[in-house]
Parts: structure tokens; sequence; C-alpha cells
């Protein structure tokens, strides 16, 4: 019988030539008592990073299991890469997610995380703060993504609310939280945004105050547009709202949100 693995790490690369080996490194030098797999998609890179994930995988074929492009998916209108193509693999009972050009920080990552769900059943979602490296490697803004400056239980509407972002490399999550994914999910064209949401109207989340991830901040956003979403959640999680069981959906007013 197949033993499944207890994390499973969703990595999104494209043109990440000069990244990936350090995303990964910092991956397999995890600490803990956990079996770990990494699905990874490359959406077709033509720039080297093809031939260093096969490196790797070569080296590690019982944990890294690549899915290696030959055509872009997303310019062929397939937006959310993760959710399409890494989480329907996933068979950890814990998931967390990083894009290629990002790393791990501390080789306890994963086993502070883990541990933080399994003494908060009522949570879904852990998250903490990033360090954010500029283009050049200077350190970016110390608070950029810092959201809270102590550990903490947020409530669903907090979650929603925090006052400054989250990084995408932070979010390590209970599995039940994608095992349906809801239509909005795959049309949104970045991955962050909707975990969030998601993980606000099913349970709690646990916030720690540590750097465990580096975030490498780009110019370009592809952020616009969800704000509103997030604002008909707020009014759902407000109490506006109702969930409508018997459909499985979420609805306010007349707009299914879910």
């Amino acid at each position: 019988m197949e033993k499944k693995p207890l994390i499973s790490v969703c990595i999104v690369t494209y043109r990440h030539k000069d990244y990936i080996g350090k995303c990964l490194d910092s991956i397999l030098s995890q600490k803990g008592n956990f079996s770990l797999e990494i699905l990874l998609h490359d959406d077709a890179s033509t720039d080297g990073s093809q031939e260093i994930i096969r490196s790797y995988q070569e080296k590690y074929p019982e944990i890294l299991f690549p899915i290696l492009q030959t055509e872009n998916q997303y310019s062929r209108g397939k937006r959310n890469i993760t959710g399409i193509f890494n989480f329907p693999r996933a068979k950890g009972e814990f998931i967390t997610v990083i894009d290629g050009d990002d790393f791990y920080l501390r080789e306890d990552k994963l086993e502070k995380q883990m541990e933080a769900l399994q003494r908060e059943e009522e949570a879904v979602l852990c998250f903490h703060p990033a360090k954010v490296l500029l283009s050049d490697g200077s350190e970016g803004p110390k608070d950029l993504l810092r959201p809270y400056q102590e550990g903490k239980i947020l409530e669903g509407k907090e979650l929603i609310n925090h006052p400054k972002g989250i990084a995408f490399s932070s979010m390590f999550f209970r599995r039940c939280l994608i095992e349906k994914l809801p239509d909005f999910y795959y049309a949104c064209p970045v991955g962050d945004r909707p975990i969030e949401l998601m993980a606000a109207l099913a349970g709690k989340a646990v916030y720690l105050p540590e750097e465990y991830t580096a975030y490498r901040f780009h110019l370009q956003s592809s952020a616009g547009g969800i704000h509103c979403l997030s604002l008909s959640f707020a009014k759902l999680l407000d109490g506006k709202g109702k969930r409508t069981a018997a459909a499985g959906k979420i609805s306010f007013g007349n707009e299914a949100l879910l």
C-alpha cells in the first residue's frame, strides 16, 4: 500500500533559472517528523529552468514530481496554474505553496506550521511574515509582508481585512481547503488571495510572527481586480450574506459567490 506524504509542497515556476535551485534546496533541507512530496509545474520555460529541474528530479525521484510543459499554459487562458495542475495531484494532509523564485529561510518552516495547525483544530490556514528581496538583491521594506507584529489566532473576517499583504509562500493549509475549489478560484490570475478568502469561510487562521520565507518583489502585479471580490466576502462574513447549504453555495443578495 502506497504511503501518502504528510505535506505537499506545490511550486509554480516560469523562467526562474537563476532561482529555482535555491527554492528546491530550501525545501529539500526541511527538517521535522513528516514525509514530503514536491509538486512542481514549469510553464514551458526556455531559459534553462527545465534542465535544472530535471537534474533535481534525477536526484530525488521519490520526492520531486514535476510537470514540464512544452507549451505555455498561461497564454492559453489557464490563469491559475496552481489550482489546475498542482492541487489535483496533492496527496498530503497539509498543503503549502511557493513560487519558483522564492525560498525558505529556515529549516523548521514546515514543521512549525504543521505543529501550529495540529494544535489549533479549528484553524485551516497558517501563515507568517516574509522577508522582501528587491531585484538587486537588497532587502525591501521590513513590514511590507508583515500584517501583524505578534502571533495570533484570526477569525474569518480578520483574515480578509488584515492590514498588509500575505506572501504566497507563507500559506500552509489543511487539505480540506482545496478538495472542492470554487469556480472563481480558477478564474483568478493569482493564487494567494483566493486561498485567504476560502480559509476565511472555512475556519480560523494561525499567524506565526517569525519570518520563514523570502519573497522576491517584482514591480509587475496581477492582483488588480481582486479587491472587489474581497469586499463581497467581507460583507458576507459580516452577517449580510448566507450559505445555501442545500445547493452548496454561498450567496450575497442575488449573486452566487461560491
